[in-house]
């Protein structure tokens, strides 16, 4: 678990690709400002549900971990190649606890964000602190880029959301008894978005 903080958010479009979209194509400006916000909205649900940060950037991150644990999942993929990462561990989270550990005690697989310890982890609960550089794009450009599957999820979702904007919770008829239903459903994540999600989603 980390202790750190919390998961960094980044827009995973644009709106101009969510508009490119719309069909029939609207005027400049007209929805710009609702689609801005549900990007920024699905967005954070996209990092809630992957687990991941989606800012790549230098960060420094402690984690509880159970004793004799020899691998460690980091809230960041993939990890930056060229990037140096560092690795302590202790007793407790205060930083004088925390002993750096040499290279050829850990093994990093950066692409899956994974840190397998080869040293003995004694404590119950440990202390793992990680000094790395990684997450899914330093900019909204570079993680369309480099996740293009994602990108395309967040347009679909977004556009969703923009078509439904007017009956979220489904659209209500009253049934001759006098109870409602729901004729189209409530709102909830694309099927498909959810399967991309889940390819990619951190592991435990």
């Amino acid at each position: 678990m980390n202790l750190s903080g919390q998961l960094s958010i980044q827009d995973f479009t644009t709106v101009e690709r969510v508009k490119a979209l719309v069909s029939p194509t609207v005027a400049v400006g007209d929805l710009d400002t609702l689609i801005q916000t549900l990007i920024t909205d699905v967005s954070a649900q996209f990092v809630r549900f992957l687990g991941l940060h989606a800012t790549k950037i230098e960060r420094t991150e402690l984690y509880e971990v159970r004793k004799f644990a020899k691998s460690l999942s980091l809230d960041a993929k993939p990890l930056d190649a060229t990037a140096t990462v560092v690795v302590k561990y202790g007793s407790d989270a205060q930083a004088v606890s925390l002993v750096t550990r040499t290279s050829d005690e850990y093994v990093v697989v950066k692409p899956s964000g994974w840190v397998r310890l080869l040293f003995s982890t004694p404590y119950q609960p440990g202390y793992v602190e990680v000094k790395y550089t990684g997450g899914l794009g330093t900019s909204t450009a570079d993680l369309i880029a480099g996740w293009p599957d994602l990108a395309g999820a967040a347009d679909r979702q977004v556009l969703y959301l923009l078509q439904r904007r007017g009956a979220l919770g489904g659209n209500v008829s009253l049934a001759s008894g006098g109870g409602t239903s729901f004729a189209t459903g409530q709102y909830e994540m694309l099927k498909d978005v959810e399967h991309i999600l889940a390819a990619h989603r951190r592991a435990a």
